[in-house]
């Protein structure tokens, strides 16, 4: 069995790094915000956070826009109808811009 070269700990000391230790490959992956650390626990919350980030981006600029606002009004639903109808918008635009990306 072969051992990856992961460019070892990203924060060296001199204590024992097994068990804690954060590897240079890990820290650029968080970083970068690429979910390539080598580690599916890590990738799967860079994944997660990648999303959550394009999502509040696009609901940013979905209620930036008046005409946006003004459609949102002609609904005739609650705000809060209204709050979690630009968030299904805002997610589907994360994922439409990941797929887009070309990372799953």
């Amino acid at each position: 069995m072969s051992k990856v070269n992961d460019g070892g700990p990203a924060f060296p000391s001199n204590r024992d790094m097994r068990y804690g230790g954060m590897t240079l490959r890990q820290y650029a992956a968080i970083k970068l915000r690429v979910p390539n650390s080598g580690a599916d626990w890590l990738d799967e919350m860079i994944r997660t956070s990648l999303r959550d980030d394009l999502a509040a981006k696009a609901m940013q600029g979905y209620l930036s826009s008046s005409w946006q606002a003004k459609e949102l009004d002609s609904l005739g639903k609650s705000s809060c109808e209204q709050m979690a109808i630009v968030a299904e918008i805002s997610y589907a635009m994360a994922d439409a811009t990941i797929k887009a990306r070309g990372a799953s």
